[in-house]
């Protein structure tokens, strides 16, 4: 049995700018805005979120956001994710996980494509403190 995906919305939160915004684009936008494509490429509503303060730090205007992507203040994700009626929202950073709450019906997804813990492990640091790395992550 196949789900039918087109009544599906996903928000893929991105804790950079990401291509169409009229800045240069890093890594986090650019994961974010691929998986947006590829979702949309399967007929999957999905809607790109860019930390306001973000968008302030780079010189973007309110005007230049395309469709499809909305920029929103990091304290009012949740109100836009249930404003939305949002069934699944994909973090690939863990920096705006303390700000959403767990809700009835709509699915976390972390494609967490750099996790700093691994960095870390793989990086020439003699001896790690893995309980203050733990703690960093919380």
């Amino acid at each position: 049995m196949t789900a039918n995906l087109s009544s599906v919305l996903v928000v893929i939160l991105s804790n950079d700018v990401v291509p169409g915004l009229g800045v240069p684009v890093a890594a986090p936008g650019l994961r974010s805005s691929g998986i947006a494509v590829g979702l949309r490429s399967h007929g999957i509503e999905t809607e790109l979120v860019v930390p306001a303060d973000v968008t302030r730090l780079a010189g973007i205007e309110e005007a230049a956001v395309p469709e499809g992507t909305s920029i929103v203040e990091v304290p009012d994700l949740m109100d836009h994710i249930d404003a939305i009626g949002a069934d699944a929202v994909v973090f690939t950073n863990a920096n705006l996980s303390p700000h959403l709450q767990p809700r009835e019906g709509v699915r976390f997804i972390y494609d967490l494509f750099a996790p700093k813990m691994l960095e870390r492990l793989a990086s020439p640091t003699p001896e790690l403190d893995w309980d203050a790395l733990s703690d960093q992550k919380e």
